[in-house]
């Protein structure tokens, strides 16, 4: 619950993290492609970033449905997703696994100062939908 709905600028977000997935679903409509980006990840984090590999499947079933990997993205400003012919009937499932990583801000390189707190999700929004029925 935390993760759906529209964004709101950190005040509920999630962090999934170091190697963990999440999973999501757009229930009652699917992402679709159209010009420019279909899908954002609105995601939350300045101070101790982190990412995330990000796929997408169609659907319906996402436990059972084969994801395409869009790439590694930081959580460190929204990432914008194109689903370009991959689906050309478009995703219902949203994947993504968290990176680990090392290091932190203020230390030097190698050296782990602050641990990986992991990719923190806002929300994410289907900027092109259709309905399913």
């Amino acid at each position: 619950p935390l993760v759906v709905g529209a964004p709101n600028d950190g005040d509920q977000f999630i962090q999934i993290s170091d190697n963990t997935t999440i999973t999501l679903k757009f229930v009652g409509n699917k992402a679709v492609n159209a010009l420019g980006a279909d899908i954002r990840i609105y995601i939350i984090d300045a101070l101790f970033p982190s990412s995330a590999n990000i796929s997408i499947g169609e659907g319906p079933n996402c436990s059972t449905t084969e994801y395409a990997q869009l790439g590694s993205f930081p959580d460190t400003s929204n990432a914008e997703l194109e689903i370009g012919s991959v689906f050309p009937n478009g995703v219902q499932c949203i994947r993504l696994t968290d990176l680990p990583n090392t290091g932190g801000p203020g230390g030097t390189p190698g050296e782990e100062t602050f641990p990986n707190l992991g990719f923190d999700l806002d929300a994410i929004g289907a900027l092109h939908s259709v309905i399913v029925p």
